[in-house]
């Protein structure tokens, strides 16, 4: 069995930043040049035979259809696509009728939460079911197949976040823990989901630097330790952890 590498992107734009997705400050970091983001894809696809490869998308952005998804099925791949429901229709997010024929393609559509929140941890049980149960059901309404699928906004989780997202349906999690592969989340002995770590990918990271989460183990590492080192200024700093995130992808995107 192939090792799973799932790798996180947000939005692949064409000329301007603001084609596509949220547009503040922590979203920007994210968004990929489409000439950029095909040489990543061309390269990592390479890898294919050593690796099951899992390009991840999160948010729900236009450009999920309009660029990303005619890349990766250039390269024989298929995307995983996470939709915050809200925002289906508005202004540089998918359409409905984009989002049925990602499904119709072959393309895997799964959650984001309803409206995004910035940390599920902090919402009220009632309030994180029904930003899956709304997301869920959207979603199914559009593309006509049941939605297993999710990633968490802002990748803040704990053990009653993974039990809301398995009572709603979601059997598979799709996490910001720079890891390979998945562990099981078991809630009693017939309900569980599979939690799949993933890399992000940043528009301040060189082709070369994106092929090695492929190429190097030790880098795969290094990128854990220092999500570990964000966990660790989440604990220690709580309110001002967002802040302090902020000004750290900031700092790195104007390097």
């Amino acid at each position: 069995m192939k090792k799973i590498i799932s790798l996180i992107y947000h939005d692949v734009y064409d000329k301007r930043t603001a084609e596509s997705g949220f547009q503040n400050q922590e979203a920007l970091v994210y968004k990929i040049n489409a000439i950029d983001f095909e040489n990543q894809v061309k390269k990592i696809s390479s890898f294919k035979e050593k690796y099951d490869i899992r390009f991840t998308f999160d948010d729900g952005g236009s450009s999920f259809y309009v660029l990303i998804a005619p890349i990766l099925e250039k390269y024989n791949f298929k995307g995983y696509y996470f939709i915050s429901s809200d925002f289906i229709n508005k202004k540089g997010f998918l359409t409905e009728n984009q989002l049925r024929k990602l499904s119709e393609s072959g393309h895997f559509i799964g959650s984001h939460s309803s409206s995004h929140p910035r940390d599920m941890t902090k919402l009220s049980c009632e309030r994180q079911f029904e930003e899956w149960d709304k997301s869920k059901n959207t979603l199914e309404k559009i593309i006509g197949k049941e939605i297993v699928m999710a990633s968490i906004p802002n990748g803040q989780f704990n053990k009653k976040v993974l039990e809301i997202m398995i009572k709603v349906g979601i059997r598979e999690v799709y996490t910001s823990i720079p890891r390979t592969g998945f562990t099981s989340f078991n809630l009693n002995e017939d309900l569980a989901l599979l939690s799949y770590g993933r890399f992000p990918v940043r528009n301040d990271q060189s082709t070369n630097r994106v092929i090695s989460i492929m190429s190097s183990r030790k880098n795969r590492i290094l990128m854990y330790l220092r999500w570990m080192v964000l966990q660790i200024l989440l604990f220690l700093f709580k309110e001002r952890y967002y802040d302090i995130r902020s000004f750290f992808l900031k700092k790195n995107n104007t390097n």
